[in-house]
């Protein structure tokens, strides 16, 4: 099967969203996909790296936010 007709078909498929927004699928490995409504991306839940992003964002955060410049 089409890697793109694959990922329309995960995409299309409401068992893969919980609670409407959030994205988890296992069998898709990609990080970021567009948002089921509206524009922009969101972020596959059942990929580890999410939460490895979430840490890094999350982390620069807080540096930045207790190692401003003054």
């Amino acid at each position: 099967m089409d890697k793109d007709l694959q990922h329309q078909i995960w995409h299309d498929d409401s068992n893969n969203w919980k609670l409407g927004f959030v994205y988890y699928n296992k069998a898709d490995k990609r990080l970021f996909l567009p948002k089921r409504a509206g524009f922009g991306y969101t972020l596959n839940f059942a990929n580890r790296m999410t939460y490895l992003y979430f840490i890094l964002i999350f982390g620069l955060a807080i540096y930045f936010k207790h190692n401003h410049i003054k």
